[in-house]
């Protein structure tokens, strides 16, 4: 449920959000079912930036990720590997590396070792017979579950009842086999290769303790690199206690604005603002270089699906389709229709751009017939720009004077 938590208030502020369940869990397919692979998490992160890249309302360039509890050492992982990953942000997590998980196990009366050790010989056995053993992941009286502790069982334990009306669909079981990979996992190895800029957010009494989150923002190599240790909380309260969850959110949101560019700042330790302002200013080059040249393929790269259009014309359908349909209209009447762009100004997210649209009355257009004329109209836009495309233009177009050059509108004498 945590990453519905956070995922939600990221969407609220403004971000394109993808959540998903991993592969043999939840909503997701494959088989055994429960089997917990950091390997297939990490390829599964993968896949999904390759799906948010296939989205056209995505900038592909402004990828940030997110990890909660277990998943915080397997994205770090994916971040190490995947460059497209551009700021990494940690919460409440569990850093798997041999010291910390030796410590978690200490007092459960199965060590890490044997668990590994259980967890290769039901890998044996479900390759040499198609079997698969689970484990429980909270119990009370089987020191060997999952999580062998009071406090994370009555946390978990209503999820099983109907507390809230109705069982939930977690499953308190995963396969045995999970523990010769979980557990011989070592973010070690992937923490020193990550080198975006990195938030970690941490409970006092999170996972390990402030000593893990420690250990682990140590060997982050990234220079760019901030760790939060909040004082008094326990692990599970990040999960979702809403006195925790919302400023730990704020400061996702407030690190993704800073790193991803969203408030119009630098998306990068190497970008200046100079940067961004060009990449600004050719997103919106792309806009009119569509018109000029009829192209709606490229017109969907300037522009957001939903664009909003202000005012819209008369007949104009909503958004990027209809804007498509607009461009047909003008071609049929001004087959030649150039913007001449003057001026670019950028402030913020907001592009305002001056120019000159030339072309020739070819077809009939707000009731003016064909006239062959060649006209000039000045026009002033302003673009918003959000997740690499433009989500909404205030335009002003000079039509009156056209009007009269087309000779729709008599000229007016004193």
């Amino acid at each position: 449920m945590s990453p519905a938590e956070y995922g939600s208030r990221l969407a609220d502020a403004g971000f394109i959000t993808l959540i998903f369940d991993p592969r043999y869990s939840g909503e997701s397919g494959g088989s055994p079912r429960r089997y917990e692979s950091p390997t297939a998490k990490i390829a599964d992160v993968r896949a999904a930036l390759d799906y948010l890249e296939s989205r056209p309302e995505v900038d592909r360039h402004r990828l940030g990720a997110v990890g909660v509890c277990q998943g915080c050492s397997e994205m770090i992982a994916a971040a190490a590997v995947d460059s497209r990953i551009k700021t990494l942000v940690t919460i409440s997590g569990q850093y798997i590396y041999p010291k910390n998980i030796d410590a978690f196990f200490a007092q459960s009366g199965v060590t890490r070792q044997q668990r590994i050790e259980r967890g290769q010989q039901a890998k044996a056995k479900f390759d040499a017979t198609g079997e698969v053993e689970y484990t429980e992941v909270i119990s009370l009286t089987d020191k060997s579950c999952g999580l062998p502790w009071k406090q994370i069982h009555d946390w978990y334990n209503p999820w099983l009842t109907e507390k809230w009306g109705e069982k939930s669909r977690w499953e308190n079981r995963y396969t045995t086999m999970s523990n010769a990979e979980v557990w011989a996992f070592n973010v070690e190895e992937h923490a020193s290769r990550v080198k975006v800029p990195t938030l970690m957010i941490h409970g006092e009494m999170s996972d390990g303790g402030p000593e893990a989150a420690q250990h682990t923002f140590g060997l982050i190599a990234a220079k760019d690199k901030e760790l939060v240790i909040v004082p008094g909380v326990f692990h599970t309260r990040f999960y979702d206690d809403p006195l925790v969850i919302d400023p730990a959110a704020a400061r996702v949101v407030a690190w993704f604005n800073r790193h991803l560019g969203t408030d119009g700042s630098s998306g990068s330790d190497h970008a200046s603002d100079g940067a961004t302002k060009a990449a600004q200013i050719a997103l919106v080059k792309k806009f009119y270089e569509a018109f000029r040249n009829h192209d709606k393929a490229l017109l969907g790269e300037a522009l957001a699906v939903d664009w909003v259009n202000i005012p819209v014309a008369p007949g104009q359908g909503p958004g990027l389709e209809g804007m498509r349909a607009a461009m047909d209209g003008y071609y049929k009447s001004f087959p030649d229709f150039n913007p001449v762009n003057a001026d670019f100004i950028v402030e913020g997210n907001k592009v305002v751009v001056r120019s000159t649209i030339h072309c020739t009355q070819e077809g009939e257009f707000a009731g003016v017939r064909p006239s062959g004329k060649k006209i000039e109209v000045m026009a002033v836009d302003i673009h918003e720009i959000s997740g690499g495309k433009i989500i909404k233009t205030w335009h002003v177009e000079d039509w009156l004077s056209g009007m009269f050059q087309m000779g729709g509108l008599p000229p007016v004498y004193k």
